[in-house]
């Protein structure tokens, strides 16, 4: 963890290495991620370029239709920072409790 503060500080960090990265067809999840964290530092541009990028996906399987559902969410709402902060900290939430983990507060800078 300490490694990964040191390599990424800061979000804009993040958003830089996620969307710097090659686009590879069938890593769903690549393009997922870039596109929140581009929503999350205010650039819904590059978001919905990559939330399209998951659309584009063949959806294989059931989780791949889910992802792409809520890839389609999110690309309605990437130009509002607020909706996109407050739809990542829903998901981060729900991820906790499912795993049985306290909340904890969001820092999304």
């Amino acid at each position: 963890m300490t490694a990964l503060r040191e390599k990424f500080p800061a979000l804009p960090d993040v958003v830089r290495y996620l969307t710097s990265r090659p686009v590879r067809r069938g890593f769903l999840w690549d393009c997922f991620d870039a596109g929140i964290a581009a929503a999350l530092v205010g650039d819904p541009d590059t978001a919905r370029d990559h939330f399209e990028r998951v659309l584009r996906e063949n959806p294989l399987a059931p989780w791949m239709v889910e992802a792409q559902e809520k890839a389609r969410e999110l690309h309605a709402i990437a130009p509002d920072r607020d909706a996109v902060t407050a739809w990542v900290a829903r998901a981060v939430d729900s991820c906790r409790s499912k795993l049985g983990l306290d909340p904890v507060p969001l820092a999304i800078s």
